[in-house]
């Protein structure tokens, strides 16, 4: 009596269960926090048990759950799930002694969206760039890193770009650097709406911009690099001292299916394109090849 007591008094949505799947008992709070149909109290065991399960994003997680306290039997268990109204629930499964002679599970529901929304948005902050909305370049490093260590695994092609804005220091002097920061917050934003889905956009530094372009060849990636330059012409912030003229150059890099080269190497051959690109004439591309370590004799 006691711990029905406390179990109705309880702010999180609470259900026991038997092993023959009947409902023991059930707080007031589950119809709440799993948000159940009305009427939910006057169903059938069976029919509380398949409506208790579809209030889960996926339906057969509640089955599999219970699949598996059945074969593996445990004293407590945690796990997450999604409703299909979007909110995220913590679930304590404990077992429970149903009588003398039969045994079950208390699901104690507690709803945690909020905090996992905040935890979501703190992990938004810590891998993205605050101005520009691309990963910041730590966490740009770590996405290449586990995508070149892919394409070195299967043989296949990998690319980066590396590119700046020219003359950019004079954007600062001569417009501001609130105009500066709205040229490199409009270019990303540009950069990605031309970008696949699996492609990774980083803030190397400053006004430096990085892609890393997986399954895709040195000649597929200067085509990309060369639509990105054009697409850079079309970036016109309106000022009161006029509207500042902005180009990139762009340098590529890319390893052949096979080559065994590292992510410093990559980067490295890159920025060594973007350098031959500003040094003739910039606004261009320029693209070269991963060069393999000379073999000692």
């Amino acid at each position: 009596v006691l711990l029905e007591a406390v179990i109705q008094s309880s702010t999180n949505g609470i259900i026991v269960i038997d092993s023959d799947l009947s409902v023991v008992l059930c707080n007031r709070r589950l119809s709440a926090v799993l948000e159940l149909p009305e009427r939910w109290e006057h169903l059938q065991d069976a029919e509380k048990i398949h409506a208790l399960a579809q209030c889960y994003q996926q339906p057969e997680a509640f089955y599999e759950e219970i699949e598996e306290l059945v074969k593996n039997p445990v004293e407590q268990r945690l796990t997450t799930l999604e409703t299909r109204q979007g909110r995220v629930l913590d679930c304590f499964i404990s077992a429970y002694q149903v009588g003398e002679q039969k045994s079950g599970w208390l699901f104690s529901y507690q709803d945690v969206t909020e905090q996992k929304l905040a935890e979501d948005k703190l992990r938004h902050l810590a891998i993205t760039d605050s101005l520009t909305r691309v990963f910041n370049r730590r966490h740009f490093f770590a996405l290449a890193q586990t995508e070149l260590d892919r394409a070195r695994r299967y043989n296949r092609d990998l690319s980066v770009i590396l590119f700046d804005i020219d003359h950019f220091k004079n954007v600062n002097d001569s417009f501001g650097h609130l105009v500066g920061d709205q040229v490199l917050e409009t270019l990303a934003s540009y950069c990605k709406s031309n970008l696949r889905s699996f492609d990774v956009i980083g803030r190397y530094g400053g006004e430096e911009f990085i892609i890393l372009l997986p399954e895709t060849s040195l000649k597929r990636a200067a085509q990309i690099a060369e639509r990105l330059r054009k697409q850079a012409l079309e970036v016109h912030i309106q000022t009161s001292r006029g509207t500042p003229a902005i180009t990139i150059s762009l340098g590529v890099a890319g390893i052949q299916p096979g080559q065994m080269a590292t992510l410093d190497q990559l980067i490295s051959t890159a920025d060594q394109a973007l350098y031959r690109a500003k040094a003739e004439g910039r606004d261009q591309v320029f693209a070269l090849y991963v060069e393999e370590p000379a073999k000692s004799e």
